[in-house]
């Protein structure tokens, strides 16, 4: 009675046994019962996007290589399957495609762990000959040509991935807009990753090993994860009564956006957070990426409850940073940085917290999943009823100083800014909800 990518194991296993051992009298049965299983669960666990409903980055491809492992006996055994069921797993390497960060890597998403995607890709290469961009990341760009498009909404999965382009010094970010997941989940969503010149920034903390442990539960949990706590607690999605009920049946609300000039991205956590808070508290989170350089974000935190709360917004860094103001900086010297600097407002603080062991805060794990290491997280602090907390991310590549000058208020719109940078370039972005981001170029001097 098992599900999700058990069953998919299972069903390979029952059709591998069915086809090597033909003498049994039931072999036939088998075949047919275990081919049943794994025809049905393409559909069953994978959603229309293409990726797989536990939403983790290295499930996903447990599924997947079971599904492929059926093919490949079958075909290697003549055994007859449905006449479109390699077609079916084209979708699922679309994952790989356009989900991967400019290392080529699945983030560690959920209970996934970072998933280099270029082995699987190269097997994709030669299965889907018709795929130029599977040979393209086959061959690291050699041959082939790199994907249709450069970012991405995986609509389904509520994964949405933001890229200036395929070259290796790319910025990249990645926003979790959607469900809980059918299985391995952590409580993260409207998470933002973000990559640039080659550098990881802001992480996901991965998985930690299956156990009932302060870090087990850390790790699962959204203060290793960059959302938004209220009163200090974290999101609680967790504790449906049937595991189908995390599994959607249409995508979830949001709004999304590509063009040449920019992207946008936009989701709420209307959902349930622990202690006292409940459902009194509404959190939109929007994403405006200025191509090819910097994103703008702002979260909107809408106390439903008419009561007072305190946010805090958490990003996780994997590298040294610093504060200034309100500034947060990597200290990578010689190295690509990024700048994450927010908007002033009335009692808004940042401060850094790394290796805290009460509460666990500011850890991500070493050499596999059962050992961690300190890591910085920046904690940015507001209280009130409806709070807007805008800041803009600015990446900067290698011997290149911090790029941002400043970023002010427009008084009287709560969801606008203006940013200048160094270089003499100021923008005026003004969030609208539900639509994309006002965006303009006051001066590019």
């Amino acid at each position: 009675h098992t599900t999700g990518n058990w069953l998919a194991m299972e069903g390979n296993g029952l059709f591998h046994t069915g086809v090597l051992f033909p003498e049994f009298k039931d072999s036939a049965r088998w075949r047919d019962t275990a081919a049943g299983w794994i025809y049905a669960e393409l559909d069953n666990q994978v959603y229309p996007d293409g990726v797989q409903i536990e939403l983790a980055s290295g499930y996903h491809h447990v599924s997947l290589n079971n599904f492929l492992q059926v093919y490949r006996i079958a075909k290697l055994n003549d055994v007859p399957l449905p006449a479109d069921f390699l077609k079916r797993l084209e979708k699922m390497y679309d994952f790989d495609v356009y989900g991967a960060t400019p290392a080529r890597r699945l983030p560690g998403v959920q209970d996934g762990g970072y998933f280099d995607v270029r082995p699987a890709l190269r097997e994709a290469a030669a299965l889907f000959p018709e795929r130029p961009d599977f040979l393209w990341y086959a061959t690291d760009g050699a041959q082939g040509q790199p994907p249709a498009e450069t970012s991405h909404a995986f609509s389904w999965a509520g994964y949405f991935v933001q890229r200036s382009g395929w070259d290796a010094n790319a910025r990249w970010l990645w926003f979790d807009g959607g469900p809980f997941g059918y299985g391995h989940q952590h409580e993260d969503k409207l998470q933002i990753l973000l990559e640039a010149y080659g550098k990881s920034f802001l992480v996901d903390p991965g998985n930690y090993t299956y156990e009932r442990s302060k870090w087990r539960q850390y790790f699962i949990d959204s203060p290793s994860h960059n959302v938004v706590l209220v009163d200090g607690q974290p999101q609680r999605r967790r504790g449906a009564r049937s595991r189908m009920d995390y599994v959607v049946k249409q995508p979830s609300p949001h709004v999304w956006a590509t063009g040449k000039q920019s992207d946008y991205v936009e989701a709420t956590y209307d959902e349930a957070y622990g202690g006292d808070v409940g459902r009194g508290v509404r959190h939109t989170r929007a994403v405006l990426f200025v191509k090819p350089g910097f994103w703008v974000m702002l979260d909107r935190l809408e106390a439903v409850d008419g009561k007072e709360h305190t946010y805090e917004a958490l990003f996780h860094y994997d590298c040294p940073v610093r504060t200034d103001g309100l500034r947060v900086l990597t200290q990578n010297p010689g190295e690509p940085n990024l700048t994450v600097l927010a908007r002033s407002a009335t009692g808004l603080s940042v401060k850094i917290v790394e290796g805290q062991q009460d509460p666990v805060q500011g850890w991500l794990t070493k050499g596999g999943i059962s050992a961690v290491r300190p890591a910085p997280v920046a904690i940015y602090r507001a209280t009130g009823k409806t709070v807007y907390l805008l800041y803009v991310l600015a990446p900067a590549p290698a011997g290149a100083g911090d790029p941002v000058r400043d970023i002010e208020a427009i008084e009287g719109d709560p969801s606008a800014a203006r940013i200048a940078f160094q270089d003499g370039r100021t923008y005026e972005v003004r969030f609208r909800p539900g639509r994309p981001a006002d965006l303009k170029l006051l001066s590019n001097q």
